[in-house]
């Protein structure tokens, strides 16, 4: 009996072997989705931080040349700002095809919004790692930087995700997050119900950054955010661990 019982071979059955790969299966199917959410956030990130770096060294001969930053010396501040890059692609008065931005909790926007370099008379610097750094001017507000960080043919394309938008400060060219926009008040939303001081149908609305809202301009302040890397509902997550 002992010799017979040494000689037995032991294995799993195929019921156990199908029940054991369909538990794996589920356990995937639930956790992949996180994992691939985790490392897209991730990604999002590391070019944020990659990004801002490039645009804040680049601003910095911009400050040592500059003592202020109007409108007025918008030419030559864009001139020397485009210099700080190497092998620069730079697009003079250009139209990139952005047709579906998206806001902060990923909606398609309808906003038109003036400082969005993107859109409206635009030098563009689109630098060989998918960086896009796009200047334009508004006379009474002064320079503005805008970039996507993954470049124009890779999403979300979404304000807050991929999508930053700056300005150089008129009295010490200091580089600072866009807080309000120059944009349409054709639609009939809270930012616009007042258009006593609209121009030509645009007018300056506050900007906002959060998942509850349904505002087209959702996420155009959610660069101040991204830059102390704090979640916007105040929940004390980083601003990246928190997007919509």
């Amino acid at each position: 009996m002992l010799h017979h019982f040494k000689g037995k071979l032991y294995a799993f059955t195929l019921a156990e072997v199908l029940i054991t790969l369909g538990i794996i299966g589920v356990v995937a199917a639930m956790t992949m989705p996180s994992l691939l959410l985790n490392y897209q956030r991730k990604a999002l990130e590391t070019r944020f931080k990659k990004s801002y770096s490039v645009l804040s060294q680049a601003i910095i001969p911009v400050k040592s040349e500059f003592i202020s930053c109007p409108a007025s010396s918008s030419n030559e501040i864009k001139q020397l700002l485009f210099e700080q890059f190497n092998n620069v692609k730079l697009q003079q008065t250009t139209h990139l095809d952005y047709t579906d931005f998206k806001t902060y909790s990923k909606k398609v926007t309808s906003a038109k919004i003036h400082p969005n370099c993107f859109q409206w008379y635009t030098d563009v610097s689109q630098l060989g790692d998918g960086l896009v750094i796009s200047f334009c001017t508004n006379a009474s507000f002064g320079n503005m930087i805008s970039i996507d960080t993954n470049g124009v043919n890779k999403g979300p394309n979404a304000f807050g995700h991929d999508l930053f938008f700056f300005h150089l400060n008129l009295n010490n060219c200091n580089l600072e997050p866009m807080t309000a926009q120059w944009r349409d008040c054709t639609e009939e939303d809270e930012d616009c119900a007042n258009t006593s001081d609209t121009y030509f149908g645009y007018k300056w609305t506050d900007g906002n950054c959060s998942r509850d809202s349904d505002a087209s301009d959702n996420g155009f302040a959610c660069t101040k955010y991204a830059i102390a890397n704090t979640c916007p509902d105040g929940s004390g997550k980083g601003y990246f661990d928190c997007l919509p």
